[in-house]
């Protein structure tokens, strides 16, 4: 399995982790810090919220990590232990090798990240990439899924040639050809 890793310089790194530090270091909850072993690297997670009340995992889209939950993790701990885990591969505090997103890579981890914290059954909340993540996790183990929430899950897949032709013919023509470009595919404006 070939893997590549998401931080482009050492100095990047250093940055995007000392950003995340400061953004986690001012929330106005409690919280807890995990870090979990799986079979492809460390995982870690964002915890919140009383053990005993349902469980939300949230799962931040590409090029994001936990961080981006913060807020919601707040409203969300009132009424449910909540985890915002880190994908591995991605800007945050996992392990920085990416999975191959053809396969069953994703769906194993996400279920060492349930074995690990000793979750029965959970909640997803995921956004693009942490929407698809989701879906392959519900189709590999849905007895372990209580709720299926995906905000914006389309765009990780192979693209049709034809249509990345017609984007390029329509992004010639700037922002009009983007309008009708998306008009087309939408059917409205």
């Amino acid at each position: 399995m070939k893997t590549t890793n998401v931080f482009k310089s050492q100095k990047g790194k250093e940055d995007i982790l000392k950003y995340y530090d400061f953004m986690v270091n001012q929330c106005s909850f409690s919280y807890e810090r995990i870090n979990i072993n799986t079979r492809y690297g460390n995982t870690h997670i964002i915890a919140s919220g009383d053990k005993n009340n349902p469980l939300i995992i949230l799962l931040h889209g590409s090029g994001m990590n936990s961080v981006m939950w913060i807020k919601d993790m707040e409203k969300y701990s009132k009424n449910y232990r909540v985890y915002a885990v880190d994908i591995l591969g991605e800007p945050g505090r996992s392990a920085e090798n990416q999975l191959p997103l053809k396969g069953d890579f994703y769906a194993l981890w996400l279920k060492d990240v349930f074995n690990s914290l000793s979750i029965e059954k959970a909640s997803l909340i995921g956004i693009s990439l942490g929407a698809w993540l989701s879906v392959k996790f519900a189709v590999s183990y849905p007895e372990n899924l209580d709720k299926l929430v995906l905000i914006s899950p389309s765009g990780i897949g192979p693209q049709k040639a034809s249509f990345l032709i017609k984007a390029l013919f329509y992004k010639i023509f700037g922002e009009k050809g983007m309008d009708r470009l998306c008009y087309k595919v939408n059917g409205n404006s």
